[in-house]
């Protein structure tokens, strides 16, 4: 090989072997170059001249808008839509507008208001007592007499909705402020009931009873419905003396009441009262375990299936009743209601948690329509045991008084 030749591969080989060193510091980088500051003039906010303009919206959110209606105690809401407004000055749902204009139908007005009567009127209630802390439904279903603490609420007046005055102060408020927001109702009230001087003493509920029935048998349930609402609210004073049939009244149609079975002369017939004697157990029952004075009970002539036998109280206006009496020393409230399939009654007093009272009834089976009940209330105080009251029931029918036949 030639030197020139040595020298050209020799040049090719360190060509070939550092060319990519040689080609890295070739890329090394370059500082960049400086940029220039660039200068901006800061924004400029034109002087305000006049207020800003309020913000916009379309019409029809007027409408749509709540108005509150407030009269003693509740406060209602309604659109102005359901109230029968309507725009003014040729204003539309679609109009962009910041102030409007109404007038209202009177007539749209008016019916609302009518249908509103029935949630704002509301009757008289006397004062009454009732529980400081109340139950949950499912021990509320229970009978009992232990002594639970009790208040007295204060009477409350009835109040009507007058509903042509009502129509004219919502008219005369829109055409005042067209955006108001809360207009009171024009309501009648009548005096409220005599106040709770007639219920010093009473700070306990002392009874609780509780009975079943079917609401299938809708006649029978109308009659159970109506006495209990006869019935509920009495207050007995100290000696007085209650009475089903003088309290409930005669059990008619026009008063009322349903037809439900009844037995008569050992047959089961349907006749106009027909359930009023569940009516006078379930109160019988209370009675009894609030220790007052049973004056006349009578028992049916065949079991009942909402008491075990013996436990039962019938009635028959003109003939039979059911009377007890205030034995002690402060009124008795009845508070009698129906829940449902359940009648309900509780009595309220003077609670003596030192006095225990015990009702047991003993039912006997001696044949296939043949039982015997013993029913007897226990009353424990100052350590003492007595009994107050024991009733003896024999119940013997035929074929004829079988529920299911």
């Amino acid at each position: 090989m030639t030197i020139p030749h040595a020298r050209l591969f020799s040049a090719i080989f360190c060509l070939l072997t550092f060319g990519c060193s040689q080609s890295v510091r070739a890329q090394a980088p370059i500082p960049p170059v400086a940029q220039q500051p660039t200068t901006q003039a800061p924004p400029t906010t034109p002087p305000l001249t006049e207020a800003p303009t309020p913000p916009t919206s379309y019409a029809h959110h007027y409408l749509d808008q709540n108005i509150q209606l407030t009269e003693l105690n509740k406060d209602f809401y309604a659109t102005r839509r359901e109230l029968g407004f309507t725009f003014a000055d040729g204003i539309s749902d679609k109009t962009i507008t910041t102030s409007v204009k109404f007038d209202i139908d009177q007539d749209t007005l008016t019916k609302f208001l009518t249908a509103l009567a029935p949630r704002v009127n509301s009757p008289a209630i006397p004062a009454h007592p009732v529980l400081v802390t109340p139950f949950v439904h499912e021990t509320a279903l229970k009978s009992d007499n232990v002594v639970r603490p009790a208040k007295i609420v204060p009477a409350q007046p009835a109040v009507t909705l007058v509903i042509p005055d009502s129509v004219a102060a919502i008219s005369s408020a829109v055409a005042s402020d067209p955006l108001v927001f809360s207009i009171p109702l024009t309501i009648n009230t009548a005096a409220a009931p005599p106040d709770a001087h007639n219920l010093v003493g009473i700070d306990s509920r002392i009874a609780h009873f509780v009975t079943h029935f079917d609401t299938a048998e809708v006649g029978r349930t109308q009659t159970v419905r109506r006495a209990i609402e006869l019935i509920d609210g009495t207050v007995l004073q100290p000696g007085q003396i209650f009475s089903i049939n003088q309290t409930v009244g005669e059990r008619t149609i026009a008063r009322g009441f349903g037809i439900g079975k009844v037995f008569i002369n050992g047959t089961m017939k349907d006749q106009v009262g027909g359930g009023m004697c569940q009516v006078a157990t379930t109160l019988f029952n209370a009675a009894l375990l609030a220790n007052l004075n049973i004056i006349e009970r009578h028992q049916h002539v065949r079991t009942v299936p909402y008491v075990p036998a013996g436990g039962d109280a019938t009635v028959y206006f003109g003939q039979k009743d059911f009377q007890f009496q205030n034995n002690t020393q402060t009124p008795i409230y009845i508070y009698y209601k129906t829940y449902g399939h359940f009648a309900v009654c509780d009595l309220y007093g003077k609670g003596d948690p030192s006095t225990k009272v015990v009702v047991i009834t003993t039912p006997t089976q001696l044949g296939q329509r043949y039982f015997k009940g013993v029913i007897t209330r226990y009353v424990t105080a100052d350590g003492k045991t007595k009994v107050t009251f024991v009733a003896h029931s024999t119940y013997k029918w035929t074929p004829s008084l079988d529920y299911l036949r």
